[in-house]
């Protein structure tokens, strides 16, 4: 009994890697775009647009942990700096990213340069244009893989032979982004465009595939729960307000949005977000668009926030044992550590009301 389940693990493992590699090979994965439902606690990935958008400096670190307890499991880092320049309304940032998929170790690893202006409209409202150039490499562990002619049909056991009908090579590309944001002291609204460029990302020899065009739509509003009480001296109320926020994603056939909203109270946020569209139907196949359902909890202290968020699988994948997403984010905003002119922000500047997380 013993042996007959080791050789049923040992064949369930090697056909996933089988269905990594079709995916890989078909053009189906356009995994180049990190999934990250602490989009906001990611500025720069989110929208170019954002960079240098805090008060003077800021640094940001997210750690994401996709199913964690499938052999296709995702693991994606960030980690950015952005600076506000005042003198000349603009920003200026930098982030790195590292993306690793499956048995097979399918990465990518980027770096890119960013750059925002902002231009005030009028009294209440502000737009910000961001655009950024980034440099990525993409790489593969074809000894990784197993294939079929790998595992013996009578004993299931699975030879240590390397990957041969597939010949893999690492390619390198650069891409193009661009963003705005539109934004008052309540409401945002945004646009990005990743991948401008279109540049080919096949792992394949002798393949060829473009990246599609990346388009997000993001924005939100922020509602105080006690107006004109939390701020005035000596009131025995803090800080509170409930932040609904949406991001809808779209890439060649593929769309998502997030529905969800945060509460804010004094140094404590919370956040719930639904992501699907249920009234779509996932192409070729009839069931509902449902991916998951997340929870969220951080922690503000100065100019520091932690936060940690925790996807539930709602969509097909929940009969298997996939162990959902768990993602963690820190934030750091300097303050005037990194202030070219000491004092005060500026009183032209605008500062944008959307979620750290």
């Amino acid at each position: 009994m013993l042996l007959y389940l080791d050789k049923f693990y040992s064949m369930r493992r090697s056909l996933s890697h089988i269905a990594f590699l079709i995916l890989l090979i078909s053009g189906i994965s356009k995994a180049q775009d990190y999934q990250f439902t602490q989009f906001y606690a990611a500025p720069l990935y989110l929208n170019p647009a954002f960079a240098g958008s805090s008060d003077w400096a800021r640094a940001n670190v997210l750690y994401r942990m996709q199913w964690p307890a499938a052999a296709a499991k995702f693991t994606t880092m960030y980690a950015s700096f952005d600076q506000n320049i005042p003198q000349i309304r603009s920003g200026a940032g930098l982030l790195v990213s590292r993306d690793v998929q499956g048995s097979a170790r399918l990465s990518t690893t980027s770096v890119m340069g960013q750059y925002a202006y902002r231009l005030n409209i009028n009294r209440k409202w502000a737009f910000r244009a961001g655009a950024g150039v980034g440099y990525s490499w993409l790489s593969i562990d074809g000894s990784a893989l197993t294939l079929r002619e790998n595992i013996d049909n009578q004993t299931g056991s699975i030879s240590n032979t390397a990957a041969s009908l597939v010949n893999f090579e690492n390619r390198r590309f650069f891409d193009v982004v661009a963003g705005g944001l539109l934004y008052s002291s309540k409401a945002w609204v945004g646009t990005s465009v990743r991948h401008i460029n279109q540049p080919d990302m096949t792992v394949v020899t002798g393949g060829a595939q473009k990246l599609p065009l990346y388009l997000s739509v993001h924005g939100g509003y922020q509602i105080p729960l006690f107006p004109g009480m939390q701020y005035r001296k000596g009131a025995d109320v803090r800080p509170s307000f409930i932040s609904p926020a949406f991001h809808f994603k779209k890439q060649a056939k593929f769309m998502q949005l997030d529905l969800g909203a945060y509460y804010y109270y004094d140094f404590l946020t919370f956040g719930a977000w639904y992501r699907g569209i249920p009234v779509v139907k996932k192409e070729t196949v009839t069931i509902t668009n449902h991916d998951a359902f997340s929870i969220l909890a951080g922690y503000r202290w100065k100019g520091l926030s932690i936060a940690y968020s925790y996807d539930i699988t709602i969509s097909p994948l929940s009969t298997l044992n996939t162990g959902g997403a768990h993602e963690i984010s820190m934030i750091y905003e300097f303050e005037y550590a990194f202030n070219p002119i000491k004092g005060r922000p500026p009183k032209d500047q605008r500062l944008i009301p959307c979620p750290r997380f």
